[in-house]
């Protein structure tokens, strides 16, 4: 088989090339052609024969390969390496060999949903976990913006403290299938395809990666720290239901986005947002002080080798 072993040195905790060469090595034996491929820009021409990705990195590349992978029919695997790795968690996928090639040996391949963010005048950008606009995407591009390789839960320390202190505070307006379900309200939305968020908050714990939809969650907030607060709560396992949360579900999402912030955060003239864990930004559509995000899913389109193990996961139990 040929399998081509996608790699980003700058995932998470580092260690990527090691457990990738372990990985090369164990496949090799098994009498597959192993092709190791770093992710960096076109590396897509070296996996266009790949009857096998395998994603050594974090979230971060799980999306980066996941378009290639859908149009081309070819099953993806995940060996985490990243912070969260939450891929990985869904399908039971653990930075071990042994399970690795356990799961070739049986080949268990499945379709699951893919999240897509429509570019005008560009390519689709998709996505497998959620997008999110609001105070986590800030913490993100701030993290971003200082970032030199591999991070830790402990980097995230510092661009947290700059957020709290000085926070934008955005209006949303967010469609869904059509339908308008807040309207120019300040606060923080997650659009999710997976039901997994970081830290367990999991704000959209029902969404399902074979339902052919996106869920959507809003929690009206005018601070930093109210957001916080909801997320604090949410750790706790209360806070989820809160009547000013809003929940919808549906094919086709699109989030306005006007800011109104005292400080120069977003002054440029483009959207913050994040998704899989991806610091992001949508240009302005031309009217100078709202950009619309625009979303939508693709049912089924993702092969996934599954890993073998004791239960389900999520996702796996809704085929």
């Amino acid at each position: 088989m040929r399998i081509v072993l996608l790699t980003n040195a700058a995932s998470g905790k580092g260690g990527s090339h090691a457990l990738a060469s372990h990985a090369s090595e164990a496949l090799t034996r098994e009498g597959h052609d192993v092709r190791p491929v770093p992710l960096a820009l076109g590396w897509e021409s070296q996996a266009v024969d790949a009857e096998l990705i395998v994603v050594c990195g974090g979230d971060g590349s799980i999306s980066a390969a996941s378009a290639h992978a859908a149009a081309r029919a070819i099953p993806i695997y995940h060996l985490p390496r990243g912070t969260e790795n939450l891929f990985a968690r869904e399908f039971g996928m653990r930075p071990d060999i042994a399970q690795l090639v356990e799961a070739v040996r049986a080949w268990r391949v499945e379709h699951f949903d893919l999240g897509v963010w429509a570019r005008q005048g560009l390519p689709d950008r998709t996505f497998t976990l959620m997008c999110s606009v609001g105070f986590d995407a800030d913490v993100l591009h701030a993290l971003a913006a200082r970032r030199t390789g591999p991070i830790s839960h402990g980097s995230y320390i510092r661009p947290v403290i700059d957020c709290l202190l000085q926070p934008t505070i955005r209006r949303l307006t967010i469609d869904v299938d059509g339908k308008t379900v807040v309207d120019g309200l300040s606060g923080h939305a997650v659009v999710s395809n997976c039901g997994r968020y970081a830290l367990g908050i999991d704000p959209s714990r029902d969404a399902s990666m074979t339902d052919g939809a996106l869920d959507v969650f809003f929690a009206p907030s005018a601070s930093s720290m109210r957001t916080v607060a909801w997320m604090g709560l949410a750790l706790a396992h209360i806070g989820r239901n809160a009547r000013s949360i809003v929940r919808a579900r549906g094919e086709r999402v699109t989030i306005g986005v006007a800011s109104h912030s005292t400080h120069d955060r977003e002054a440029a003239p483009q959207a913050r947002f994040q998704l899989d864990g991806e610091a992001m930004a949508q240009p302005d559509d031309g009217g100078g002080s709202a950009r619309t995000i625009s979303l939508g899913v693709r049912p089924r389109v993702l092969p996934v080798l599954l890993a073998r193990r004791a239960s389900a996961s999520r996702a796996e139990s809704g085929l």
